[in-house]
């Protein structure tokens, strides 16, 4: 049952700049995310004279597309492509060094292969299942990471973050609500896009009106 009192700030006299469980702005993303991952790791691989396949795995709002654009916007002479099954497919042509490819699902398997087996680029790619096969099928290098869990700890830290970013709190002022926190995992898991839509409606209905 959700807690009868939801708002997840118990601050009171909060003024906000706008609804921090909303999407986040390619200049906000390095103050607001939480990584959970090894970026250093991530941007040694990439920089390695060997060229590499980092495929990030998960379910839908595991966090896979927000550090896909983090480690874009680490890295130099690269190229970034967003898929979706609703618009038309861009043709994947770059002539940068590294490529980072959202959704790599929608691109059919044949073009998939043509993609491996340019050997002179790295590709950073989300998927929902992993391409081991693809990649081995093309002689590929490649890592896996996977993308699921989360903890009471790291989901406070996505909250104030964003709290911070849209307010005119400061970090250790914050005081969240546990018992919701406690909710929010145990109803949808590690699924954060949906913790986030969760909040952003109750966030919108709260302050600003149904």
């Amino acid at each position: 049952m959700l807690p009868e009192y939801n708002n997840i700030i118990l601050n009171r006299d909060i003024v906000y700049d706008f609804n921090p469980f909303g999407g986040i702005t390619e200049e906000d993303i390095l103050d607001c995310i939480v990584p959970k991952y090894p970026l250093e790791e991530w941007i040694k691989l990439l920089n390695n004279d060997q060229p590499i396949i980092l495929q990030f795995v998960g379910k839908k709002g595991r966090g896979k597309t927000t550090h896909l654009r983090l480690l874009y916007q680490l890295v130099d002479n690269a190229d970034i492509f967003f898929l979706n099954k609703n618009e038309k497919l861009p043709i994947i042509q770059s002539t940068k060094e590294i490529v980072f490819i959202d959704s790599i699902h929608h691109i059919p398997i044949k073009q998939r292969l043509q993609l491996w087996k340019n050997e002179s680029k790295s590709y950073i790619i989300t998927t929902h299942v992993k391409r081991n096969l693809e990649f081995h099928f093309t002689n590929r290098l490649f890592k896996t990471y996977k993308f699921k869990g989360i903890t009471e700890q790291i989901l406070e830290n996505i909250i104030r973050h964003r709290v911070v970013l849209s307010s005119n709190l400061e970090e250790q002022s914050i005081k969240i609500n546990q018992e919701l926190i406690q909710y929010l995992i145990k109803k949808y898991k590690d699924d954060i896009r949906s913790i986030l839509n969760f909040l952003y409606y109750n966030f919108k209905t709260q302050s600003y009106g149904s």
